[in-house]
């Protein structure tokens, strides 16, 4: 069991360090938030834009990933790291539909980044929203992030001709980082059903999944890529997981990989309704497109109230 006792002294002592900065929950800071945003919208003359909800849904996409994978050390509770991701893929969804969003009008295909965490936790209704909303193809960005956005979805889909335009562009690829070259070669696998290769793949990603400058500190604890990938094989090919061991040590996590077996999703989640109705309706039904003036709104008749 790798409670935080058994962990190494270097992973322990970080979820230490890191428990007293994410111990609160998120409302008080998405309180603030949106206070600031009251403020900014009230000011004379204010220009007042979508990108101002952006530090928003991103604090709130990297809080919930962070602080799950401390809980789930901290309090020894791996069954609650399935409704973290979930949310940090949400709010992550959030972050990518904004219209004016910088990241999005820099790499089409940074969205995977969230959808892989919804695919890790099985929110199905999170990985439905992500494949409504964004649609191929994913070019203009970082090279391996369109990549492998293209690959993805040409599983999620099964789409063959997304699928050879994926492996067109594979074959022109030889610059991705060890980790992304990983995550690459299980959806090869997985397309292929390709045992052997999946396994190989995954433990290659485990090994890399340290070094990778594309994660956070707790995110080097927990391979979250590798368990979306696990969800993705066993959704569109069971057969590769075969020979992959699910009872290996972190970053694979067989104790979240368990729970994941009966988990309910975010049903009866509150969702943050006591801080801001409409983000918890935008968390909860994730729709196409999101509208600052209904938040404002709303933040304007509190401000108001006596």
């Amino acid at each position: 069991m790798p409670s935080l006792d058994l962990l190494p002294k270097k992973d322990r002592d970080e979820v230490v360090r890191l428990e007293h900065i994410y111990h609160n929950d998120f409302a008080p800071k998405m309180r603030k938030h949106l206070k600031t945003l009251a403020r900014r919208a009230s000011e004379p003359g204010s220009r007042f834009s979508t990108r101002d909800l952006h530090s928003l849904f991103h604090d709130g996409a990297v809080h919930h990933c962070q602080r799950g994978i401390i809980d789930r050390f901290w309090r020894d509770s791996p069954q609650e790291l399935p409704c973290s991701l979930a949310l940090a893929s949400r709010f992550g969804y959030l972050q990518g539909i904004l219209p004016d969003n910088p990241e999005s009008s820099r790499i089409e295909g940074y969205h995977v980044h969230h959808l892989l965490p919804a695919l890790a936790a099985r929110d199905d209704v999170a990985v439905s929203a992500f494949l409504r909303r964004f649609r191929p193809p994913f070019l203009g960005g970082h090279r391996g992030t369109d990549l492998l956005c293209t690959g993805i979805h040409s599983v999620l889909r099964d789409d063959g001709s997304l699928w050879e335009d994926f492996a067109k562009r594979l074959t022109r690829s030889r610059r991705e980082s060890r980790f992304v070259r990983a995550m690459l070669d299980c959806v090869v696998a997985i397309h292929e059903g390709n045992d052997k290769r999946f396994a190989s793949s995954m433990l290659e990603m485990m090994e890399f999944n340290r070094r990778t400058d594309l994660h956070l500190a707790m995110d080097k604890i927990v391979c979250v890529e590798a368990h979306a990938f696990m969800a993705l094989a066993q959704r569109h090919s069971p057969a590769c997981i075969r020979v992959f061991d699910r009872t290996s040590n972190l970053p694979w996590d067989a104790e979240f990989d368990q729970c994941l077996i009966q988990h309910l999703g975010l049903e009866g989640h509150g969702c943050y309704r006591s801080v801001s109705q409409v983000v918890s309706s935008w968390l909860l039904h994730l729709p196409d497109q999101i509208h600052a003036a209904d938040l404002l709104a709303t933040l304007d008749r509190d401000r108001t109230k006596p």
